[in-house]
This record gives structure tokens, sequence and C-alpha cells, in this order.
């Protein structure tokens, strides 16, 4: 079923989902940009502070949204340094967006993704974050058929050479030019 789906002829499907992921995290960082002074500016991590103090009063009740270990991460990590998590949180959105439009470093930019959609759920928020987190777990699993209408198609086109994520299948042709294969070795003469 996966090969199936890894078929370049589902690329047009792949690509349309590729870059409409890419539209809503374009859209998130420019919303962030638009309040510059809170999330980017002089009074970075205002924002954010606001989030995870929220997140941490979702750690009480019957049914608590945020788990004890991350609140002791946001006590510990991220409410200090709420400053740079903003940026970092903004700058990520803005550079996951364009990489998933543009399809270059596809799979860098889905892990990207995932781990700040995973960040989110974990602080409580599950609106849109869960089924992005899916589309983004199975665009990775198809692999690099997701990028195939993407920069990476073309830059990377005919390379042989392994990257971090996706890799661009090559042909056995190719392969074979690449690596001959070795002559059998030759049985040795009987001499009695």
């Amino acid at each position: 079923m996966v090969n199936t789906l890894r078929n370049r002829y589902f690329s047009v499907v792949w690509a349309v989902l590729r870059i409409a992921l890419g539209y809503v995290w374009l859209s998130a960082a420019f919303e962030k940009l638009g309040a510059f002074s809170v999330f980017v500016g002089s009074h970075a991590g205002t924002a954010v502070s606001g989030y995870l103090n929220g997140a941490l009063a979702q750690t009480t009740g019957a049914h608590p949204q945020v788990t004890s270990v991350w609140a002791w991460l946001i006590h510990a990590l991220f409410l200090p340094t709420a400053g740079f998590w903003s940026v970092v949180v903004t700058f990520g959105e803005l550079l996951v967006g364009i990489a998933l439009i543009l399809g270059v470093l596809t799979g860098t930019a889905l892990v990207g993704a995932m781990v700040m959609n995973l960040a989110y759920m974990l602080s409580g928020s599950a609106t849109t974050n869960p089924p992005m987190f899916a589309l983004e777990a199975g665009l990775l699993v198809l692999g690099p058929v997701v990028s195939y209408w993407g920069l990476d198609h073309w830059l990377f086109h005919g390379w042989t050479g392994r990257r971090l994520l996706f890799h661009p299948a090559t042909s056995r042709r190719a392969l074979a030019a690449d690596h001959p294969e070795t002559p059998a070795p030759i049985a040795p003469k009987r001499t009695a």
C-alpha cells in the first residue's frame, strides 16, 4: 500500500497537501510577525509567557490536559527563557512554512513541524495540531515523493549521496554505473 502511494503519479496530491501545510505554518508566522514587539521585538517573550502560564493552569483538575513532566519543563526551561523561545518559534514557523511551500529540505521541515506541533499539543492546545501532526507524519513516511514537485527534486536529482532524511531515489542504471559489479573469484586449478 505504501509503495503504491509513493508512486510519482500521486506526487501531485502530496505536493498540494505539502503546500497547504506550508501555508498554515506561514500564516501562523506572519500572525506572530504582525505582533512584532511581543514575539520578536523589545517585549519578546510576553505572548509566550502568557501561553505557557495558560498551559500551567491546565495541570490541575480531575482531567489535566498538561502532564506534570511537561509542567516541570515549562517551569525549569521554557518560562525563564521565554524571549528566546518566542524568537525560535516565530522564525521556526516561518522557515518551516517557506520550506514546505517550496519543497526544499522537505524532510527536515516536516520533522521541525512535528516537533512544534508536539510541543503545542503537550501544552494543551488541541485545535488543529493533532491532524497537522498526523499529516506531517504521513508525508514523512512517504519519503522523497512528497518533494517530487519541489526544489528538492531538482536540486538533488541524480545525487547518489544520502542526506539526513529524504534522499532521491536513483535508478538502477545510475547505481550500476557508480558501483560496477565485482567479478566472481576464479577457482584454483587442481594439480593432482
